[in-house]
């Protein structure tokens, strides 16, 4: 009885991981790819800080010289 029940298993994890495995590489590839996106957003949201720190700058040298 054992082994009948290990044979259904092996068969039912067989059936199973073939609709598991396409959908493990697709993810797989869709988080490589989400990461090399993150790569290029730390990037720009870097560059978008330094802006936003020398626009601030600005405007306190503005305020200063109004002052």
């Amino acid at each position: 009885m054992n082994l009948a029940k290990w044979v259904f298993a092996m068969d039912k994890f067989y059936r199973v991981n073939k609709i598991v495995k396409p959908k493990k590489e697709e993810l797989k590839m869709a988080e490589e790819k989400y990461e090399s996106v993150m790569k290029v957003l730390r990037v720009k949201q870097a560059e978008l800080k330094k802006v936003v720190d020398q626009v601030t700058a600005l405007q306190k040298d503005l305020n200063d010289t109004k002052e």
